[in-house]
Protein backbone atom coordinates (compact mmCIF):
# COMPACT_ATOMS: atom_id res chain seq x y z
CA UNK A 1 0.00 0.00 0.00
CA UNK A 2 1.45 3.28 -1.19
CA UNK A 3 2.26 5.85 1.66
CA UNK A 4 -0.99 8.71 1.76
CA UNK A 5 -0.45 11.78 0.63
CA UNK A 6 -2.84 13.88 2.06
CA UNK A 7 -2.06 16.86 4.31
CA UNK A 8 -1.56 15.06 7.44
CA UNK A 9 1.18 13.03 6.08
CA UNK A 10 2.74 15.00 3.94
CA UNK A 11 2.35 18.60 4.58
CA UNK A 12 5.15 19.81 2.75
CA UNK A 13 3.99 18.07 -0.23
CA UNK A 14 0.37 19.54 0.23
CA UNK A 15 2.11 23.53 0.90
CA UNK A 16 3.69 23.12 -2.53
CA UNK A 17 0.96 21.17 -4.55
CA UNK A 18 -1.63 24.12 -3.65
CA UNK A 19 0.97 27.01 -4.33
CA UNK A 20 0.92 25.45 -7.72
CA UNK A 21 -2.36 24.67 -8.64
CA UNK A 22 -2.53 28.39 -9.90
CA UNK A 23 -0.22 27.41 -12.82
CA UNK A 24 -2.14 23.75 -13.69
CA UNK A 25 -3.46 23.46 -17.01
CA UNK A 26 -3.63 20.48 -19.09
CA UNK A 27 -0.05 19.29 -20.06
CA UNK A 28 1.04 19.94 -16.46
CA UNK A 29 -1.66 18.60 -14.28
CA UNK A 30 -0.59 15.52 -13.75
CA UNK A 31 3.13 16.65 -12.62
CA UNK A 32 1.58 18.98 -10.59
CA UNK A 33 -0.48 16.20 -8.88
CA UNK A 34 3.25 14.04 -8.37
CA UNK A 35 4.45 17.52 -6.79
CA UNK A 36 7.61 17.08 -9.69
CA UNK A 37 6.40 20.43 -10.95
CA UNK A 38 8.67 23.48 -10.96
CA UNK A 39 7.02 26.81 -11.46
CA UNK A 40 8.72 29.19 -14.11
CA UNK A 41 6.96 31.87 -12.27
CA UNK A 42 5.23 33.31 -9.48
CA UNK A 43 1.54 34.07 -10.49
CA UNK A 44 -0.53 36.95 -8.32
CA UNK A 45 -4.19 35.86 -8.59
CA UNK A 46 -5.16 39.20 -6.42
CA UNK A 47 -5.43 40.91 -10.24
CA UNK A 48 -8.09 38.60 -10.22
CA UNK A 49 -9.77 39.88 -7.77
CA UNK A 50 -13.04 42.14 -8.02
CA UNK A 51 -11.96 45.46 -6.91
CA UNK A 52 -13.59 46.82 -3.92
CA UNK A 53 -15.62 49.89 -4.41
CA UNK A 54 -15.03 52.48 -2.10
CA UNK A 55 -17.95 53.17 0.66
CA UNK A 56 -20.08 56.07 0.39
CA UNK A 57 -19.69 58.27 3.03
CA UNK A 58 -22.49 58.95 4.86
CA UNK A 59 -24.11 62.49 5.50
CA UNK A 60 -25.90 63.40 8.58
CA UNK A 61 -29.24 65.29 8.16
CA UNK A 62 -29.65 68.36 9.52
CA UNK A 63 -32.81 69.36 11.49
CA UNK A 64 -33.72 71.82 8.80
CA UNK A 65 -33.55 68.98 5.96
CA UNK A 66 -35.19 66.48 8.99
CA UNK A 67 -37.66 68.88 9.08
CA UNK A 68 -38.62 69.20 5.71
CA UNK A 69 -38.46 65.29 5.37
CA UNK A 70 -41.21 65.29 7.90
CA UNK A 71 -43.25 67.96 6.41
CA UNK A 72 -42.98 66.06 2.99
CA UNK A 73 -44.14 62.60 4.83
CA UNK A 74 -47.25 64.42 5.70
CA UNK A 75 -47.98 65.83 2.70
CA UNK A 76 -47.58 62.15 0.97
CA UNK A 77 -49.92 61.05 3.12
CA UNK A 78 -52.46 63.83 3.11
CA UNK A 79 -52.37 63.84 -0.84
CA UNK A 80 -52.84 59.82 -0.73
CA UNK A 81 -56.07 60.26 1.46
CA UNK A 82 -57.24 63.09 -0.96
CA UNK A 83 -56.68 61.34 -3.96
CA UNK A 84 -58.76 57.58 -3.03
CA UNK A 85 -61.39 59.93 -1.82
CA UNK A 86 -61.06 61.69 -5.25
CA UNK A 87 -61.03 58.13 -6.99
CA UNK A 88 -63.45 56.42 -4.83
CA UNK A 89 -66.54 57.59 -2.37
CA UNK A 90 -65.73 57.64 1.27
CA UNK A 91 -69.16 55.28 2.13
CA UNK A 92 -67.30 53.16 -0.96
CA UNK A 93 -66.86 49.52 0.44
CA UNK A 94 -63.47 48.03 -0.30
CA UNK A 95 -63.99 44.10 -1.24
CA UNK A 96 -61.74 41.33 -1.32
CA UNK A 97 -62.37 40.84 -4.89
CA UNK A 98 -61.21 44.86 -5.65
CA UNK A 99 -57.50 43.34 -4.02
CA UNK A 100 -56.93 39.86 -4.15
CA UNK A 101 -57.25 37.35 -7.07
CA UNK A 102 -57.89 34.35 -4.77
CA UNK A 103 -59.48 33.56 -1.67
CA UNK A 104 -55.76 32.30 -0.32
CA UNK A 105 -54.63 35.78 -0.79
CA UNK A 106 -57.77 37.15 1.50
CA UNK A 107 -56.72 34.33 4.29
CA UNK A 108 -53.07 34.85 4.77
CA UNK A 109 -53.65 38.72 4.78
CA UNK A 110 -56.50 38.49 7.15
CA UNK A 111 -54.06 36.31 9.53
CA UNK A 112 -52.20 39.64 10.18
CA UNK A 113 -55.24 41.95 10.26
CA UNK A 114 -53.83 43.02 13.52
CA UNK A 115 -50.26 44.36 12.29
CA UNK A 116 -51.79 45.63 9.18
CA UNK A 117 -54.46 48.08 11.18
CA UNK A 118 -51.64 49.66 12.91
CA UNK A 119 -49.21 51.21 10.38
CA UNK A 120 -52.44 52.21 8.96
CA UNK A 121 -54.02 53.94 12.14
CA UNK A 122 -50.79 55.46 12.40
CA UNK A 123 -50.96 57.04 9.21
CA UNK A 124 -54.81 58.40 9.76
CA UNK A 125 -53.86 59.92 13.11
CA UNK A 126 -50.70 61.71 11.51
CA UNK A 127 -53.24 63.23 8.76
CA UNK A 128 -55.76 64.10 11.01
CA UNK A 129 -53.29 65.87 13.41
CA UNK A 130 -51.69 68.06 10.71
CA UNK A 131 -55.48 68.54 9.36
CA UNK A 132 -56.39 70.05 13.12
CA UNK A 133 -53.25 71.99 13.26
CA UNK A 134 -53.63 73.68 9.99
CA UNK A 135 -57.00 74.43 11.54
CA UNK A 136 -56.22 76.29 14.32
CA UNK A 137 -52.96 77.88 12.90
CA UNK A 138 -55.28 79.65 10.24
CA UNK A 139 -57.81 80.71 12.87
CA UNK A 140 -54.78 81.87 14.96
CA UNK A 141 -53.39 84.16 11.83
CA UNK A 142 -53.74 88.40 12.45
CA UNK A 143 -56.38 89.63 9.85
CA UNK A 144 -53.57 91.99 8.71
CA UNK A 145 -51.20 88.65 7.43
CA UNK A 146 -54.19 86.85 6.07
CA UNK A 147 -53.46 87.01 2.08
CA UNK A 148 -49.87 87.93 2.73
CA UNK A 149 -47.12 85.55 1.35
CA UNK A 150 -45.34 86.90 4.47
CA UNK A 151 -47.39 85.25 6.94
CA UNK A 152 -46.06 80.87 7.61
CA UNK A 153 -48.65 78.70 8.75
CA UNK A 154 -47.64 75.89 10.79
CA UNK A 155 -46.89 73.66 8.24
CA UNK A 156 -44.34 75.33 6.95
CA UNK A 157 -42.76 76.36 10.06
CA UNK A 158 -40.06 74.03 10.96
CA UNK A 159 -40.53 71.52 13.58
CA UNK A 160 -38.26 72.30 17.05
CA UNK A 161 -35.81 69.98 17.94
CA UNK A 162 -37.55 69.27 21.22
CA UNK A 163 -40.76 68.05 18.60
CA UNK A 164 -38.45 65.91 16.91
CA UNK A 165 -36.91 63.94 19.38
CA UNK A 166 -40.41 63.65 20.87
CA UNK A 167 -41.62 62.28 17.66
CA UNK A 168 -38.58 59.92 17.33
CA UNK A 169 -38.96 58.26 20.60
CA UNK A 170 -42.42 58.05 19.88
CA UNK A 171 -41.74 56.34 16.92
CA UNK A 172 -39.41 54.45 18.75
CA UNK A 173 -41.67 52.82 21.00
CA UNK A 174 -44.65 52.41 18.24
CA UNK A 175 -41.85 50.15 16.35
CA UNK A 176 -40.64 48.22 19.76
CA UNK A 177 -44.46 47.39 20.24
CA UNK A 178 -44.88 46.08 16.65
CA UNK A 179 -41.77 43.95 17.03
CA UNK A 180 -42.92 42.88 20.34
CA UNK A 181 -46.43 41.66 19.12
CA UNK A 182 -45.35 40.18 16.21
CA UNK A 183 -42.62 38.11 18.35
CA UNK A 184 -45.71 37.19 20.24
CA UNK A 185 -48.05 36.11 17.49
CA UNK A 186 -45.23 33.80 16.01
CA UNK A 187 -44.89 32.41 19.44
CA UNK A 188 -48.60 31.38 20.34
CA UNK A 189 -48.71 30.58 16.49
CA UNK A 190 -46.09 28.18 17.06
CA UNK A 191 -47.16 26.81 20.39
CA UNK A 192 -50.30 26.04 18.65
CA UNK A 193 -48.60 24.20 16.08
CA UNK A 194 -46.98 22.04 18.10
CA UNK A 195 -50.12 21.44 20.30
CA UNK A 196 -51.46 20.02 16.69
CA UNK A 197 -48.72 18.18 16.01
CA UNK A 198 -48.91 16.21 19.40
CA UNK A 199 -52.80 15.87 19.72
CA UNK A 200 -52.09 14.34 16.27
CA UNK A 201 -49.76 11.89 17.06
CA UNK A 202 -51.49 11.16 20.43
CA UNK A 203 -54.83 10.55 18.31
CA UNK A 204 -52.84 8.33 15.72
CA UNK A 205 -51.10 6.23 17.93
CA UNK A 206 -54.36 5.57 20.10
CA UNK A 207 -56.35 4.76 16.98
CA UNK A 208 -52.98 2.44 16.28
CA UNK A 209 -53.51 0.80 19.75
CA UNK A 210 -56.80 0.17 19.73
CA UNK A 211 -56.29 -1.30 15.88
CA UNK A 212 -53.94 -3.79 17.59
CA UNK A 213 -56.19 -4.82 20.11
CA UNK A 214 -59.16 -5.50 17.59
CA UNK A 215 -56.74 -7.73 15.75
CA UNK A 216 -55.78 -9.37 19.24
CA UNK A 217 -58.73 -10.16 20.19
CA UNK A 218 -59.97 -11.93 16.62
CA UNK A 219 -56.74 -14.03 16.42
Amino acid sequence: METCQCSNFAPKDALRLIGNLPSASVKNFDSILKNKFVPTKIHDLKIKYPKRCKPTRKRKMNDLERSKMDQFKVNLLHDLYEYFYMVFKKDWMVLPKHLYKSNQEVENTSSAEGTLSRPIKKAKNSVDKEKQNEGSTSSQVPSNLKGSNKGLTQSHRPATKKALAEEKRRSAAILREEKNQIKKDSERARREQISAIMQEVKDNHSSQIHADNQNDAIF
